[in-house]
């Protein structure tokens, strides 16, 4: 599923590409990419505009449609999610949902290949992001609400790393990342973290995230020292050698290092 980093990464790749052009049509290739507004009023909403701006928040996108009114497209990728620009009508990529046609020629594709992701057109951020009850975002919130956010939470740190309601942008895979950069047992039971640790593991989620993007969230471009350049039971931990293992923890499965993550 496309985290934070990603998403961020979608961003800026639409900002290099997609901005400031005038969009002549709308293609809703399935309707069950749409949330809370048809394909005939989506295209309404932004046929003859252009997108102005990006606003991220953990794991959503919000583009702002040129006009009067504060309006967004909202993105959100779901499991695996992605967008690309094209000219080529015969060589659209596969799994593409909506495509958005450019002036120059050109096309926005919004691709999910599992219909889990969703896209909509949002008037009031402030309320769409309360009605979703969201957590702050994972980037941009200090240690004391970090703090004070696990103070009220019950079971493992990974779940809790994971809660979106909690703290928005972090998922499976860069939880995995953040805790073995901290030395934290995944299944680490949030209310035995004492002060120290929940500060490491504060502060490696923003290294972890701020470095993802750095690296265009590309796992081959990750340092040497990331769990996630081969997070695979057959991997070797960079860090001490022993083997990478595999549990489950609320269902999902995580990858940790038995002798630098001791539970």
């Amino acid at each position: 599923m496309p985290e934070l980093p990603e998403v961020e990464v979608f961003g800026q790749y639409i900002q290099a590409t997609s901005l400031h052009k005038k969009i002549v049509k709308v293609t809703v290739q399935d309707e069950r990419i749409l949330e809370n507004i048809s394909a005939d009023n989506l295209a309404e909403k932004l046929k003859n505009k252009s997108l102005q701006s990006l606003k991220r928040y953990g794991k959503y996108l919000f583009v702002r449609i040129s006009g009067d009114d504060e309006i967004y497209l909202m993105l959100h990728f779901g499991m695996s999610g992605n967008v690309k620009y094209f000219r080529d009508i015969e060589q659209q990529p596969s799994h593409m949902r909506i495509r958005l046609e450019f002036e120059n020629g050109y096309y926005l594709g919004i691709i999910s290949q599992r219909l889990l992701g969703k896209v909509g057109i949002v008037d009031d951020l402030q309320k769409f992001l309360e009605d979703k009850e969201l957590g702050g975002d994972a980037l941009n919130i200090d240690f004391d609400t970090f703090k004070e956010l696990l103070s009220h939470k019950r079971g493992n740190i990974k779940s809790a790393l994971m809660d979106q309601h909690l703290m928005a942008g972090v998922g499976n895979i860069y939880s995995d990342e953040i805790l073995f950069q901290s030395k934290i047992h995944p299944a680490c039971d949030v209310s035995s973290l004492n002060l120290s640790q929940k500060k490491t593991i504060f502060q490696q989620m923003k290294q972890v995230l701020q470095i993802a993007i750095q690296c265009s969230s590309e796992p081959d471009n990750f340092p040497d020292e990331w769990l996630l350049r081969n997070r695979n039971v057959d991997a070797k931990c960079p860090r001490c050698g022993d083997n990478i293992m595999r549990t489950k923890i609320s269902g999902r499965s995580a990858y940790f290092c038995p002798t630098c993550q001791k539970q």
